[in-house]
């Protein structure tokens, strides 16, 4: 928050004040200011000359209840003015190392770490609260005794419970008194695309073409392309493409041997 600071008085050319604060859980910038006499005879034309008194709260040195302060504003041959200041709670506990966790498609679980800012209080007990059931928490009641003593979190996710694409979930700290903090978690579950009839194929001394019912899981795609998957697996598929899953059920590639494999060919 903020004041004006100016001279009022147009006898006085110039005054000079100090500002002091009365405690350390606010601060106060400047701390001295110098105002020239107003001008002007109209009262809507005076001009003053005005200082801007920031007045900062920190809310991680206190605790409890709330609270009252003051600014004593002095100066030579000035009588002395206060101006009051109040604050009340929640104040502010919890720190997050990182305010999101991105946990991509080859992690599993990723690390936070929790501290107590607080400069006031002693122990802190926060509870941590998911709001989506895929998100995993190694604990959900921490307690960290006093100022700055730090906890670290394991946060993941419970992949068998997701569907393929992004997710995005929250966990909310909490900390009786204090300003609750939110992690924000977004998590890539890869796309289970591919089903295939079978998971092999043995052609033997057979030159016979075999089938293999390939198609996509997939409902909200269209088309799936899987030319560039079968070049890798030395299959000559008939038809490349693969339509969401509707009645009736997916294509069915015919697939030839190539080089007549004396080994088993697997088509994942």
């Amino acid at each position: 928050l903020a004041f004006d600071l100016y001279n009022n008085n147009p006898d006085r050319e110039k005054i000079k004040v100090e500002l002091e604060k009365s405690d350390d859980w606010f601060s106060i910038n400047p701390t001295s200011a110098t105002s020239e006499a107003p001008t002007g005879e109209v009262s809507d034309e005076i001009e003053y000359d005005t200082t801007t008194v920031e007045v900062t709260l920190d809310r991680t040195a206190l605790s409890g209840d709330a609270v009252e302060g003051r600014i004593e504003i002095t100066g030579r041959r000035l009588k002395k003015r206060k101006v009051s200041v109040f604050a009340e709670p929640p104040y502010e506990a919890i720190s997050l190392s990182s305010p999101t966790l991105n946990i991509g498609g080859e992690e599993n679980y990723l690390d936070i770490t929790l501290t107590n800012v607080n400069k006031k209080g002693g122990r802190l007990d926060v509870f941590a609260t998911p709001d989506s059931s895929w998100i995993d928490i190694s604990r959900t009641a921490i307690t960290l005794d006093g100022y700055n003593a730090a906890a670290t979190l394991v946060i993941g996710a419970k992949r068998s419970i997701l569907t393929g694409g992004y997710h995005e979930g929250q966990v909310l700290f909490e900390a009786a008194g204090f300003v609750p903090q939110v992690l924000h978690v977004f998590v890539f579950q890869p796309y289970q695309a591919i089903v295939t009839s079978n998971q092999s194929l043995d052609f033997g001394l057979n030159e016979r073409p075999m089938l293999l019912k390939c198609g996509t899981a997939m409902r909200n795609s269209s088309h799936l392309p899987l030319a560039p998957i079968l070049q890798q697996t030395g299959l000559k598929c008939c038809r490349l493409r693969s339509a969401a899953p509707h009645q009736p059920p997916p294509l069915t590639p015919c697939l030839h041997n190539r080089s007549r494999p004396t080994t088993n060919a697997r088509y994942w």
